[in-house]
């Protein structure tokens, strides 16, 4: 409505591994999975560069990897699960959860 406002609980966050469905980050559930992911394969995960539609690029997740400080999760131009040097050329795919 105009003038009006609307509260809502929507949640905006980088998904986890375990939402992902890409199993427990070092025998820690991070969450439950997300119906949005409950089966998908890697090449569902892919995130292309909205400037170079064509090209597939790493996003962040926000698990931690358990064997450096620096190094955190994230998902491959190919989809798969990596552990990389956390730094800034990396994107993020944030999810939305509508409430």
């Amino acid at each position: 409505t105009l003038g009006g406002s609307y509260v809502t609980a929507d949640k905006m966050f980088r998904p986890s591994m375990t939402e992902l469905g890409l199993g427990v980050n070092n025998a820690i559930a991070e969450g439950a999975v997300l119906d949005y992911y409950e089966g998908t394969t890697a090449l569902e995960r892919i995130k292309f560069d909205i400037a170079s539609p064509a090209t597939a690029r790493y996003w962040w997740l926000r698990s931690p990897a358990p064997s450096y400080a620096s190094h955190v999760r994230s998902i491959s131009p190919d989809g798969a699960l990596r552990s990389i040097y956390a730094y800034d050329g990396i994107g993020v795919a944030p999810d939305c959860v509508i409430g």
